[in-house]
């Protein structure tokens, strides 16, 4: 202990007076940050009395800010605090959004250890754990997927802090090496789009196989924008006739539970902006009353027909997704075909069209996306460029 003395103007008996105060002040080392910290308490005499009853109350500070510490510092387990959080999350956020931070969460404590105690885990074992699954795997994962990780680690650890449970945050201050994604990007933007060419190859092949639920799902996309989740939850009842047109109501998305027994619609779309009304074409409203003839208000839209002993039902993301692949593989397309490429298609012709990108990305349900731009800017270029190499024509009209 130290003592400070230190002086001040005070008012008494009607003067103001210069008084000495003294600070008597205690160093302790802070269990949570293992840095030292002060506590002080201050007297107006500095005589033993005051210094031994200075000391105790001092002691009494410092084992109320240790005990306070400590206290919220429990032994919950990287397994246990996944949990708790989860069972708070799910009430918070749309079922999609609980599903992936409950997979990436789940792939951490796999990995970390579940009987880790939370508290255990360091900055820098973060940063680790994020760099060897950036680089050091046999199958490195991408960018996004450890930011994902990253935003689900510090949800958790910020929802044990405001409830006691911990009062370290490890994610906090992690730095993380981001793997050069510029060629992946470019490739991505290129590639996520498919020519009307080999668009019209996957609907022929798809009819030859006699699918022409696919051909429906896969053509409606295209003239849609839609995500395939949000196709395969669409209901009689989202089909909307107002003033001779035909509409669709975009009010949700079809999600796989968390046990993948089943697929079941949610009541948010992938963000706010999702939730939209969109204008068909002839040929989309044709595909979309062909489909909900003789069907009920609750009844989905497209569906697998009825087979052997299996009613009608939702067509599933990760079939279909499998299925284009090996479609596409067969068709020669050497592009890794998913359900997304109809939607990206569909922002490439509307780009064609020279359709504004704020109305595309209104159509499409896309605040501020970053591929839905770069697959604009992408095409309007090349249609610039086109019309560099068309200009000299134009003396021909002469």
């Amino acid at each position: 202990m130290w003592v400070h003395p230190y002086k001040s103007n005070e008012e008494r008996k009607g003067k103001i007076v210069e008084v000495t105060h003294y600070q008597f002040l205690e160093r302790y080392k802070d269990p949570k940050t293992g840095k030292n910290k002060t506590v002080s308490v201050s007297y107006d005499r500095n005589t033993p009395q005051v210094r031994k009853e200075a000391t105790k109350k001092l002691e009494k500070k410092i084992e109320k800010k240790i005990r306070e510490v400590e206290a919220s510092n429990t032994d919950i387990t990287l397994e246990e605090l996944k949990d708790e959080f989860l069972d708070y999350y799910k009430h918070h956020v749309a079922l999609r959004t609980y599903l992936i931070n409950k997979s990436v969460l789940k792939t951490t404590c796999k990995i970390l250890g579940g009987d880790t105690l939370a508290r255990r885990i360091t900055t820098p074992m973060l940063n680790k754990y994020f760099d060897d699954r950036l680089y050091n795997e046999d199958k490195p994962v991408s960018n996004s997927t450890v930011r994902n990780t990253r935003k689900a680690l510090s949800l958790a650890y910020k929802f044990a802090n405001r409830y006691g449970l911990l009062t370290v945050n490890p994610v906090k201050d992690t730095q993380v090496n981001w793997r050069d994604e510029v060629d992946a990007r470019r490739d991505r933007i290129e590639n996520k789009y498919l020519t009307r060419d080999e668009y019209h190859k996957i609907l022929d092949y798809c009819a030859k196989k006699h699918k022409q639920y696919y051909v429906d799902a896969f053509e409606l996309q295209y003239l849609t924008g839609l995500r395939f989740g949000e196709l395969i939850g669409l209901q009689v009842k989202d089909v909307i006739k107002q003033d001779g047109r035909i509409y669709l109501d975009i009010n949700g998305t079809m999600v796989v539970t968390d046990d993948h027994s089943k697929q079941v619609k949610s009541d948010r779309t992938k963000s706010i902006s999702g939730i939209r009304r969109i204008i068909l074409s002839k040929d989309a409203t044709e595909i979309v009353e062909r489909n909900i003839k003789g069907k009920k208000a609750n009844d989905w839209i497209i569906t697998r027909p009825a087979s052997y002993n299996l009613p009608e039902r939702p067509l599933k993301l990760n079939t279909i997704d499998t299925f284009l692949r090996r479609t596409a593989k067969r068709l020669g397309i050497e592009k890794n075909v998913t359900t997304h490429f109809f939607r990206h298609t569909h922002v490439s012709n509307l780009a064609d069209l020279d359709v504004p990108l704020r109305v595309i990305q209104k159509r499409v349900g896309h605040a501020n996306s970053e591929i839905t731009r770069r697959i604009y800017l992408h095409v309007t270029k090349r249609t610039s460029e086109k019309f560099v190499d068309m200009i000299d024509s134009i003396d021909k009209l002469n």
